[in-house]
């Protein structure tokens, strides 16, 4: 439905609209706020990465410890179950 609407557009209100577009964005990033709203981005970024980073770190030494454990046999039948 928007998509009709956006064809029946002239071409100056489909400039107007990206200009204006265009505007807001510039404003977001470079206006009143936008050091605040930056850091809260990477801020949030950098906790989710750690985040994950820790429970990679956390489950790695147990999926090694399951290879040593489990041995080679029963990894080469699980391969071949998979493969048939």
């Amino acid at each position: 439905m928007q998509l009709k609407n956006a064809i029946q557009l002239t071409k100056e209100q489909r400039a107007a609209r990206r200009e204006a577009a265009i505007t807001a964005l510039r404003e977001h990033f470079t206006g009143h706020g936008a050091g605040a709203r930056s850091g809260k981005f990477l801020r949030r970024a950098a906790m989710s990465s750690l985040g994950w980073f820790t429970k990679l770190m956390l489950l790695a030494p147990f999926a090694v410890m399951a290879v040593a454990l489990a041995g080679g046999s029963p990894l080469k039948q699980l391969h071949a179950w998979m493969v048939q």
